[in-house]
């Protein structure tokens, strides 16, 4: 399969799960919850679900994809296999993360410890965020080297799955917790925690594609070199 095709299939399941989202979301706020035994398996808000099984499904693949780069580069470009190996075990681990929810767990660690509120509601975004900008640091001389499509890509999809994942999640804290204080449901709230997760699947989706079309100018390359030798 091309990769703009696959990438179209993930693009459409994306905006179907939102959709089925959106729904729930809206029936939850204006029914107060009368069909939560059904909206709880399309809720993204809501862990060990659909858009849970999806997600990380979804980041586990895209870390295999890594992972298979890093084996070609084996051949074509030895110095940055070990970027493409680590950037594939990071995802591989953000898929567990998303399925068994560690970030929480280890915000609920933080809770105990430190003073939280406003956009550090959920304490996990301090470490997280620490490690992204460490990641984004040491990853920028692999990303100069690649080529302008892919290193473009790479920071366009890495920008809107950081931007939902730790800065709109900030932003969702906030009001969380405002609406949690005045003991009211909040549908804006609702909304940013459907745009965090959009942002999120709708990234990994983007990487997967520029990822995999790297792979197939890599595999192109071999193919020239082979004929060139024969």
């Amino acid at each position: 399969m091309a990769p703009r095709t696959l990438y179209f299939y993930l693009l459409g399941a994306v905006c179907f799960i939102q959709t089925l989202n959106l729904v729930s979301v809206f029936a939850k706020y204006f029914y107060d919850g009368k069909y939560y035994r059904v909206t709880e398996y399309f809720d993204v808000g809501i862990e060990h679900n659909i858009p849970t099984i999806y997600s990380t499904t979804q980041l586990i693949f895209a870390g295999f994809c890594s992972l298979l780069v890093s084996k070609v580069c084996r051949l074509l470009c030895p110095r940055d296999q070990s970027y493409w190996l680590v950037l594939g075990l990071v995802l591989i681990f953000l898929g567990i993360d998303e399925g068994a929810t560690i970030h929480e767990m280890i915000g609920s660690h933080f809770h105990d410890r430190f003073e939280r509120g406003g956009y550090l509601y959920w304490l996990w975004v301090v470490p997280y965020g620490v490690l992204t900008a460490w990641f984004a640091a040491a990853y920028f001389p692999f990303l100069m080297r690649l080529p302008n499509k892919t290193r473009l890509g790479l920071i366009l999809s890495g920008a809107i799955f950081v931007g939902g994942a730790i800065g709109v999640e900030m932003i969702s804290a906030a009001e969380y917790e405002a609406a949690k204080e005045a003991g009211v449901r909040s549908l804006k709230y609702y909304l940013l925690y459907s745009l965090e997760e959009f942002m999120e699947m709708f990234g990994i989706a983007l990487f997967i594609y520029y990822v995999l079309d790297y792979l197939a100018s890599l595999t192109s390359s071999i193919e020239l070199k082979l004929r060139s030798d024969t």
